[in-house]
């Protein structure tokens, strides 16, 4: 994953997932999307300039239960996570990451 962009988060939070920022996020979304690999949510983390790694508490997700055929979960949660991630705000001097679950 790091050769994607990937920050692995088990030394900045302790937890066991990686982290893109924005536009390696959408790649990885499109990877996902070329293998039929759904995207049930995410979670939004923020560097602050010191490095510090948080989490905002800011996330999306999707129920499989909302969609009848398995190809339109996909897609649609691959949807979801691109529209909350393009329409994320960034703001402030830190740098945002997203973990796709």
């Amino acid at each position: 994953m790091e050769e994607m962009g990937g920050v692995y988060l088990k030394d900045r939070l302790g937890v066991q997932e990686w982290a893109f920022r924005r536009k390696d996020a959408l790649k990885m979304i499109e990877y996902r999307r070329s293998r039929g690999i759904p995207c049930s949510g995410g979670d939004v983390v923020a560097e602050s300039e010191s490095g510090k790694f948080t989490y905002t508490r800011d996330n999306w997700y999707c129920q499989r239960d909302q969609f009848q055929k398995e190809a339109e979960y996909v897609e649609g949660s691959l949807k979801k996570a691109s529209e909350y991630i393009n329409n994320y705000p960034e703001k402030g001097d830190g740098q945002y990451f997203y973990v796709l679950v």
